[in-house]
């Protein structure tokens, strides 16, 4: 079996003669940013990915940047661009280590039949061992495993729950990916101190409540009153909701279990004047012959019209469409499908409400 050879585009801008070394810091600023920004949405490495940066990043948000630093990351990522080119024409992997781990663990994990969420806490834990690492060869090894568990533990001071996390990532890492046997790390987890949680009055809930966004404030009462995860909140679909018997239905919850919680009478009329807003989505939408609602793979090949049924419309709407991809197959879908709140979106409503 051919080997494909693996490129490292730090180790390329170290020894690189065309570019200045005063300007190499600079660039290396760039396009760690960018690498992070890239791998956090997982966009493939291109040309693409390289407009949407600079579009959302660095021009896009509010920023005023000198026009030095503009000129110079545009020869950064100019530069990397081109250095993707020959890595491509070489027939080489551009990935970084990271990334290239990562996937790895995905894959391992998709095999073993690991719930979606798990294999991509599994990966992120896994890469940021390979950028803490920093050698192929040095991460499968237990001893470099063993000082990466304590440096967390000693260094980064994470919670008990967060290292048995990164511990279970590690080891099906070094099991499934690297094919060791009998792998014993010799560490025991460092508990850290309990503390008082915070808990906040009613009053001060409504307060924290009435300085969010209004058009983020339902979905903010109804994560709170009927005590929903991010994921639970964005992931409704109409039919879940059930208003006659003032309950929720969650769909394929932590664990992939189901369960229903209550629907709390104080948001009755919200809710309605929701139903009405997605109802005019809804219709939009079949009015301009968009494709739908995402749908679970299994599902979508056995009733391939459903995600055009008002009952999967998404509860928690989103008013403008996109391109997307499909996460199973890669293939870029050719029409626009209608998404819903992004899970960032609540989190960062939350967190300016409680900042105001």
């Amino acid at each position: 079996m051919r080997t494909v050879p693996g490129f490292d585009w730090k180790s390329d801008l170290a020894a690189s003669r065309s570019v200045d070394a005063r300007a190499k810091g600079g660039f290396e600023m760039l396009l760690v940013w960018f690498e992070n920004w890239r791998l956090r949405y997982r966009l493939e490495a291109g040309r693409e990915a390289a407009v949407a940066f600079w579009k959302q990043q660095v021009i896009g948000d509010g920023k005023e940047r000198e026009s030095w630093q503009l000129e110079q990351w545009a020869d950064a990522m100019a530069w990397y661009l081109d250095w993707l080119t020959h890595c491509r024409e070489a027939g080489g992997d551009e990935r970084s280590l990271a990334e290239r781990v990562r996937d790895a663990v995905e894959l391992a994990g998709a095999r073993r039949g690991l719930a979606l969420r798990t294999r991509r806490g599994y990966g992120s834990w896994c890469a940021r061992y390979a950028v803490w690492a920093g050698d192929a060869r040095k991460m499968m090894t237990e001893a470099c495993g063993r000082d990466w568990l304590a440096h967390l533990a000693q260094r980064e001071f994470i919670a008990f729950s967060t290292q048995k996390q990164a511990l279970n990532a590690l080891v099906f890492f070094l099991k499934e990916v690297c094919g060791l046997e009998d792998i014993d790390l010799k560490v025991r987890m460092k508990r850290m101190p309990r503390r008082m949680p915070v808990v906040l009055s009613r009053e001060e809930i409504d307060r924290l409540l009435s300085k969010i966004e209004p058009k983020y404030a339902f979905a903010a009462m109804l994560q709170y009153g009927s005590g929903l995860r991010r994921g639970e909140l964005v992931s409704l679909r109409v039919k879940d909701v059930d208003a006659e018997r003032g309950m929720i239905t969650v769909r394929g919850g932590k664990g992939d279990r189901d369960r229903t919680t209550m629907l709390p009478e104080r948001l009755r009329d919200l809710l309605r004047q929701q139903m009405a807003r997605v109802r005019q989505v809804h219709e939009a939408d079949r009015a301009a012959e968009v494709a739908g609602v995402w749908l679970p793979p299994a599902l979508e090949r056995k009733h391939r019209q459903a995600g055009m049924s008002w009952e999967w419309m998404w509860f928690s709407r989103q008013v403008s469409c996109r391109w997307t991809r499909c996460r199973e197959s890669g293939v870029v879908i050719i029409c626009m499908v209608r998404f819903t709140m992004k899970r960032c979106v609540g989190r960062r409503r939350w967190q300016g409400s409680t900042n105001g």
